[in-house]
């Protein structure tokens, strides 16, 4: 899955700052996301019209980040299916309150010292854990990732029954043209079909996941009621 571990620059600092605050660190806990992708399909892939123009990608996070590697690994075989190219468009925290930017951000962050410990994606922290400057204490899915196969589960590390997970997405407008809609779905579920891509993700500490549109709306509704109730019990705010 688009796993994230609980990272930290030195074990000992990590330990000063939980000792004899268990409670609230369960509370930051809470509030963490692994992650899967999710995506649309599966079906007959149908050529569609896109009138000369390309398809513009919207992130709420910085170039690089984790969604940003995912659709970067995506955008030659999708502007091929497609026939149109793919746009990144880079919007940070536009309409939502963000401590970092996006995941490089709050790793360098833990680099420099300016913070003890952060959840971040396995692909986003590999290179930096290969050349061993950060340690990964946990993955906060409820199995191990091959990844990183050596790292315990944060279940296993004292929390029992602790999963938790994200997943990257595509949306389009509420009017969206359904020709549109079932061409995008349908490219996307060939291209991720395909073992190349799907190895390279699993490398990374990534799994595919397809779903039909009605089940992803299921998936949508069951993650927003999830974590609004977390967020309730947390007492936790943007402020």
């Amino acid at each position: 899955m688009f796993s994230n571990a609980w990272i930290v620059r030195g074990l000992q600092r990590f330990k000063n700052h939980l000792a004899g605050d268990k409670l609230r660190s369960v509370r930051l806990l809470s509030l963490t996301f692994a992650g899967a992708l999710i995506i649309f399909g599966p079906r007959p892939v149908a050529a569609h019209d896109w009138g000369g123009k390309p398809i513009v990608i919207v992130q709420g996070f910085s170039a690089g980040s984790g969604i940003d590697v995912v659709i970067r690994q995506l955008q030659e075989p999708l502007e091929q299916a497609l026939g149109t190219r793919l746009v990144m468009e880079y919007r940070p925290g536009a309409m939502t309150h963000v401590p970092y930017k996006g995941g490089p951000e709050a790793l360098q962050a833990v680099l420099k010292g300016e913070v003890c410990c952060i959840f971040n994606q396995v692909q986003t922290v590999l290179p930096q854990l290969k050349s061993e400057r950060i340690r990964l204490l946990a993955v906060s899915t409820a199995k191990r990732v091959s990844a990183v196969a050596e790292v315990p589960t944060i279940a296993e590390s004292g929390y029992p029954g602790y999963d938790s997970s994200i997943w990257f997405a595509l949306f389009g407008p509420k009017q969206m043209d359904p020709a549109a809609l079932k061409a995008i779905n349908d490219a996307v579920r060939q291209v991720l079909s395909q073992p190349a891509i799907r190895e390279r993700f699993a490398s990374r500490g990534n799994q595919v996941r397809i779903e039909s549109p009605e089940q992803f709306r299921q998936t949508v509704r069951q993650n927003r009621q999830r974590w609004a109730e977390v967020v309730k019990a947390s007492g936790a705010s943007i402020d």
